[in-house]
């Protein structure tokens, strides 16, 4: 795309060979002499061209790239701490998802490792499934657990898979009469 600005001050952005329709006679004829390279070389080319009134005005179009675009003006230039905050900003969210996610998820681990550790032949324990029973057995990675209050059924359970160390509550509550 290139920004051709012609001799009245009107500029205008075109892409070749297509021409905008808002264009006026001369200015098309100018563009078409730019594009074809023979601006200033044809019959009207002694530097002037005529406008739509008559007169003749000089006939001076020029091409601006985007590369030769001049600067932007009054642009401050980006200063060593407009990137530094940028990267105090990235610091904080990391300590900040380190205090709210991770942290609090590895007290919780500890904490149920510690658990699993500590339980012992004859607890009560209570599966992450629900099922309750008493250890029977201590083995390296898991625990031989009795299902069952009749026949109990032992079965083995990995360690990770205990919950909780819990007797479970076998009698009904008891209503609170409602005054009658």
């Amino acid at each position: 795309m290139s920004y051709i600005f012609l001799s009245d001050g009107s500029a205008f952005a075109a892409v070749v060979p297509t021409v905008s329709p808002l264009l006026t006679t001369d200015s098309e004829r100018e563009l078409q002499q730019l594009q074809e390279g023979t601006l200033g070389s044809g019959a009207n080319s002694a530097d002037q061209s005529t406008d739509s009134t008559g007169s003749e005005t000089p006939a001076t179009a020029s091409t601006i790239t985007p590369s030769s675009a001049p600067p932007p003006e009054d642009e401050p230039a980006p200063s060593i701490w407009s990137s530094a905050w940028i990267w105090i900003f990235y610091a904080a969210i990391f300590v900040g998802m380190y205090f709210l996610l991770f942290r609090p998820q590895r007290k919780r681990e500890k904490k149920a490792k510690e658990m699993q550790a500590s339980i012992k032949v004859g607890d009560n324990i209570v599966t992450g499934s629900g099922l309750f029973g008493r250890v029977s057995d201590v083995g390296e990675d898991c625990f031989v657990v009795e299902f069952g209050t009749t026949r109990p059924v032992k079965i083995p359970v990995l360690k990770s898979d205990v919950a909780a160390i819990r007797t479970p509550v076998m009698t009904p509550e008891k209503k609170a009469d409602s005054g009658e």
